[in-house]
C-alpha cells in the first residue's frame, strides 16, 4: 500500500455544505439546550436557531437526544485536545496538574453555554458524559500516580484520588454554570488549591494543660540534678561535628535489605534490580521521616513538660531535652533533604499517639507517653539502626542521637518513680489503658503503606503479607524491648497490662535490663 492511498480525499462541495450544516446544528443546539434544557427543547427550536428546516435536521440526526450526545462528544474531544496540549508542555506531575487545571478553566470560561449542558444537572444520566468522565479520570490517575512515585504528591491511592477529583469537578462545574456572577478566575484559584499536592506545611492542635510555677529553686532530687549536669556536658553541634560532606548513595544497601518489610516474600522475589534500588531509598526515607516526626513530637511534648512539671530540677533538665529534640529534628531533616531528596508525611498511627500526648492535660501522661513509650521505642529502633547501618554519616548521626535518647528515657523513669504507687484505681486504669492503646498503635505503625503506594503496589494485599511475615513480627516485638521493662519498673505492669502485653506478644521483655 503506497502513501498516496492513505491520504483522505478532499470533500466535494455537497459534503462541505453538509459539514457546515452539521456544525451550525451543533452550535445552535448548544445555545438552545443550555437555555431550555433537553426535556423542554423541541427539534423545531433547534432547526429554527440553525436557520434550517425540520426535515434537514433529520438528515443529520435521528433525534434531539442524538444531537445532544453529539454536542457533548464534540465538546469533550475539544476539551481533551486542549488539556492534552497543556499537559504535554509541562515538565513534571505538579506542573501537569496545574497546566491541566488552567486549560480546563479557560475552556470552561470560553464555552460556558456548552458547559451548562455537559456539566448540568442531567449530566450524570448521560452515557456519553460518563464515558468522558472515565477518560479524564484515567488521565488524572496517570498524573497522580507519577506524582506519588516521584514524591511530588503525598502518598494517596491514585485511582481513588482521580475519581474524587473528577467527581468534585463535575459537581462544582454544575453549580458554577448557574452562578452568573462568579468568575472562572475565582473558581480556578479554588480548584488549584484543592488539587493533589504536597502535604500542608503545618497544622494547629488545640491543647489545654495547667502551667506550673515553682518557687523552690534549689533542686531536691539528686538523680535529676545529676542528669541535668550530664545533659549540659553532652551537648553537641550537628553543623560542626557531623561529616556532612560524606557522599551517600541513597540506592545502596545502606541498611540491610532484611529490614524492609517485604524482604523474603514473593513480592521481593519478583523485584528487578532497579526496583530494589528504588525500594531501598524509599524505605530508608520513610523510616528516617518517622524518626524526624517523632522527634518533633518529643520537642513539643518536652516543652509542655517544662511548663507543666512541678519540680525545678525537671524544668531544668526538660529545657536541655527541648534543645536535644530540636537538634534531632534538624539532623534528620537535613539528612533527608540532602542525602535522600525527600521526606514522607507522618504515619497516621504515630500522629494519633502524638496528638493524644500533646492534648492530654495531665503532666504525668506526657511523661508516660513520650518519655516511656515513644522514647523507649526510639531507643530500640536507633540501637538497631546503629548496629546494622553501613553508611558512615548515618551511623555517626545515630550514635549522637542515641546518646541523647538514653538520658530522655531516664528522665521519664526518674520523674515518675513512685508516682503511680498511691494513684486511685480509676486513674491508674486510665494510665494502663493508655499504655496498651499506645503500644498497639506503635506495633501497627511499621508497615510502610506510603512506600507501597510509591512503588505502585496494592496496599491492602501487601499489608496482609507484611503482617504475616515472621521476620517482621520479630522486628515489631523487638521495638518494645526498652518499653516493657520500664513499665514494670514504674509499677504499671498490672495483671490488666500483662494480659494486654501478652496479646501484643511483647510481655517477654519484662525482665530485660531497664533504661535508667
Amino acid at each position: 500500500m503506497n502513501r498516496a492511498s492513505l491520504r483522505v480525499a478532499p470533500m466535494n462541495r455537497f459534503e462541505r455544505r453538509r459539514e457546515r450544516t452539521r456544525r451550525d446544528l451543533l452550535a445552535a443546539a448548544a445555545r438552545v439546550l443550555a437555555r431550555k434544557g433537553l426535556h423542554d427543547t423541541k427539534v423545531a427550536d433547534i432547526a429554527a436557531a440553525a436557520d434550517i428546516g425540520v426535515g434537514t435536521f433529520y438528515l443529520h440526526f435521528p433525534t434531539k437526544e442524538a444531537l445532544f450526545d453529539a454536542v457533548v462528544e464534540e465538546t469533550v474531544l475539544r476539551l481533551k485536545a486542549t488539556i492534552d496540549a497543556a499537559r504535554k508542555a509541562a515538565p513534571d506531575a505538579v506542573a501537569r496538574i496545574r497546566a491541566a487545571n488552567a486549560a480546563f478553566c479557560r475552556f470552561a470560561q470560553e464555552n460556558r453555554e456548552v458547559f451548562r449542558i455537559v456539566f448540568g444537572h442531567a449530566a450524570a444520566y448521560n452515557d456519553v458524559i460518563r464515558r468522558a468522565q472515565a477518560l479524564f479520570a484515567a488521565d488524572i490517575e496517570e498524573t497522580i500516580r507519577e506524582g506519588v512515585a516521584s514524591r511530588a504528591f503525598a502518598p494517596v491511592p491514585p485511582a481513588i484520588a482521580a475519581q474524587a477529583v473528577v467527581g468534585m469537578a463535575t459537581q462544582v462545574l454544575s453549580w458554577w454554570t448557574e452562578q452568573e456572577s462568579l468568575s472562572m478566575d475565582t473558581l480556578a484559584d479554588a480548584a488549584l488549591r484543592t488539587a493533589p499536592q504536597q502535604d500542608e506545611q503545618g497544622e494547629s492542635l488545640p491543647t489545654t494543660f495547667d502551667l506550673h510555677y515553682t518557687w523552690r529553686y534549689e533542686p531536691a532530687r539528686l538523680e535529676l540534678k545529676n542528669l541535668y549536669e550530664k545533659a549540659k556536658r553532652d551537648q553537641w553541634n550537628a553543623t560542626d561535628q557531623l561529616p556532612w560532606s560524606t557522599d551517600v548513595d541513597p540506592e545502596r544497601e545502606n541498611v540491610p535489605d532484611l529490614q524492609i518489610p517485604v524482604y523474603g516474600t514473593h513480592i521481593w522475589e519478583k523485584l528487578t534490580a532497579a526496583d530494589i534500588r528504588k525500594l531501598r531509598r524509599e524505605a530508608l526515607a520513610w523510616t528516617l521521616s518517622q524518626f524526624m516526626h517523632g522527634e518533633q513530637g518529643a520537642l513539643l511534648a518536652t516543652a509542655q513538660i517544662v511548663d507543666a512539671t512541678p519540680w525545678i530540677e525537671s524544668k531544668f533538665y526538660g529545657a536541655t531535652q527541648v534543645m536535644d529534640e530540636a537538634r534531632h529534628v534538624e539532623v534528620y531533616s537535613r539528612y533527608l533533604r540532602e542525602k535522600l531528596t525527600a521526606a514522607y508525611p507522618v504515619n497516621r498511627h504515630l500522629k494519633v499517639l502524638l496528638d493524644q500526648i500533646l492534648t492530654d492535660s495531665r503532666w504525668d501522661m506526657k511523661y508516660l507517653g513520650m518519655q516511656i513509650m515513644v522514647e523507649g521505642l526510639a531507643m530500640a529502633a536507633f540501637g538497631y539502626m546503629h548496629k546494622m547501618c553501613q553508611e558512615p554519616l548515618l551511623t555517626e548521626l545515630t550514635h549522637y542521637v542515641m546518646r541523647d535518647e538514653s538520658r530522655h528515657v531516664a528522665f521519664g523513669v526518674l520523674s515518675l518513680s513512685d508516682f503511680y504507687h498511691d494513684l486511685p484505681a480509676r486513674e491508674l486504669r486510665e494510665r494502663e489503658e493508655f499504655l496498651y492503646e499506645g503500644c498497639r498503635l506503635m506495633r501497627d505503625r511499621l508497615l510502610m503503606e506510603d512506600v507501597w503506594e510509591v512503588m505502585g503496589w496494592p496496599v491492602d494485599e501487601v499489608r496482609e503479607i507484611v503482617l504475616a511475615s515472621p521476620q517482621m513480627k520479630l522486628f515489631r516485638q523487638m521495638l518494645f524491648s526498652k518499653v516493657v521493662p520500664n513499665v514494670k519498673r514504674l509499677g504499671l505492669l498490672s495483671p490488666y497490662v500483662r494480659e494486654r502485653f501478652a496479646e501484643l506478644d511483647i510481655l517477654q521483655f519484662e525482665n530485660e535490663e531497664p533504661s535508667a
